[in-house]
């Protein structure tokens, strides 16, 4: 004779939900043979062990979510004051003040100094014995600071055409010297081509003066887009003339904007060397490397904004 599973007659005797309440009032208590009715489990896989059905409680699971995080750029600071005159503070901020102050201060100070020691050697000789390796200190500092100023260039332009209205401040991620080697080595063989192309073609070919000059104006219409390419590709690719000239295509309009403000300040210095004939060379020294340097540091701004704005439109690959 089979023996009844107690489980399919409570399974098929459990009363409906409405009438839960008056059938756990109402059924009579549970038979010692028979297992106890436990309404709140649910039954949804029976397994057979040896000779019993054990009950198997089947846990349901959410599906695994995949968050995904998108980096949140940081907004471009803006500018306090109007573009037009903004532009021209770029190196006031505390780190390009401070870059200043370094870049001339220092060779300025030893210069300056052994220039008073060979001055005064002829009262004192033996002065000139401490004029030499302040000459020597000063000319190596200098060379120091020519090398990381075309370095610290750079920077300002990939730092402007990422938003930057300042002079950024590269105190700690200076780079080592060969690496700084590396981009002044790019930035010397791009001014070098543009000026070896012109001096060669004007010594190779016959021209007069309104040639060379219609040359002259051609390579430095050029100069800022091949400058631009090889300082954001870090990579002398940048002097290929073809993918320059599609890149000016681009952005024919705002480029000649860029060049127009770029040629305010270089001819601003050139009648500040006129103004300043005659003066003491020191003085005259000091206030021209002072506006040059000014003066690459604001064109490396207007042509890392000009990256910024077209942005878009340029392709670095």
């Amino acid at each position: 004779m089979t023996a009844e599973d107690p489980y399919e007659k409570d399974f098929l005797n459990v009363p409906p939900a409405s009438d839960a309440g008056h059938g756990a009032q109402d059924a009579d208590p549970p038979s010692p043979d028979q297992a106890e009715v436990r309404p709140k489990e649910r039954l949804t896989r029976r397994r057979f062990d040896e000779d019993a059905f054990l009950d198997i409680q089947e846990f349901e699971h959410d599906p695994a979510q995949t968050i995904e995080l998108h980096p949140q750029e940081e907004p471009a600071p803006k500018r306090p004051y109007p573009a037009f005159i903004d532009v021209f503070l770029f190196p006031f901020g505390r780190a390009g003040m401070a870059t200043l102050s370094i870049m001339l201060g220092a060779p300025t100070v030893l210069i300056l100094v052994a220039l008073a020691c060979i001055w005064m050697c002829q009262a004192a000789p033996l002065l000139l014995l401490l004029a030499v390796p302040i000459a020597l200190a000063g000319a190596v500092v200098t060379v120091g600071m020519v090398l990381y100023l075309c370095w610290y260039i750079c920077e300002c332009i990939r730092d402007s055409a990422d938003g930057g209205i300042r002079a950024p401040d590269t105190m700690g991620n200076t780079p080592g010297i060969m690496d700084m080697f590396g981009q002044d080595f790019q930035l010397l063989v791009c001014v070098g081509v543009c000026v070896g192309l012109y001096t060669s073609t004007v010594n190779s070919l016959p021209m007069n003066s309104i040639m060379a000059g219609v040359l002259m104006g051609a390579i430095a219409f050029l100069f800022p887009m091949t400058l631009l390419r090889v300082v954001m590709s870090e990579s002398l690719q940048g002097l290929l003339p073809v993918m320059t000239l599609r890149l000016i295509g681009r952005t024919l309009g705002p480029y000649c904007v860029l060049v127009l403000a770029l040629s305010v300040l270089p001819g601003l210095g050139l009648i500040l060397i006129r103004m300043t004939e005659g003066w003491p060379l020191p003085v005259q020294l000091a206030l021209l490397s002072g506006y040059g340097l000014y003066t690459c540091l604001v064109c490396t701004h207007l042509l890392g904004r000009f990256a910024w704005h077209c942005r878009e439109r340029l392709d670095w690959e």
